[in-house]
């Protein structure tokens, strides 16, 4: 029984300590599809970052878009506002104009 044990021992000891030609192919076959499989996920998360970073790209030329749009808005809005407040302010100069030239008449009439 014992000496059944030793020899257990002793191959595993023998296992751990020689490795054959197999063991290195089949631990190097092992590390290989573990790189194979890193590459893949490598590649994955590339092309996801590409999609990610084309997705952004577009989104920064729609807000861009919009907001060209928005400023336009703004600044043809102020515009119209300015040539309302630039008519009002002729009509109110024609008035005066007319109330100036109403007063001189009536002034002349007086004299």
């Amino acid at each position: 029984m014992r000496s059944c044990r030793t020899f257990i021992r002793l191959t595993k000891y023998y296992k751990q300590r020689h490795f054959t030609i197999a063991d290195y192919v089949f631990e190097n076959d092992k590390l290989d599809d573990k790189l194979v499989k890193a590459e893949e996920e490598r590649d994955h998360l590339k092309l996801m970052n590409k999609k990610l970073t084309d997705s952004l790209s577009e989104a920064e030329r729609k807000i861009k878009k919009e907001l060209t749009k928005l400023a336009k808005s703004e600044i043809d809005s102020q515009i119209y506002f300015m040539k309302q407040e630039y008519k009002d302010i002729m009509n109110t100069l024609e008035r005066l104009e007319a109330e100036v030239e109403l007063t001189g008449t009536i002034k002349d009439l007086l004299e």
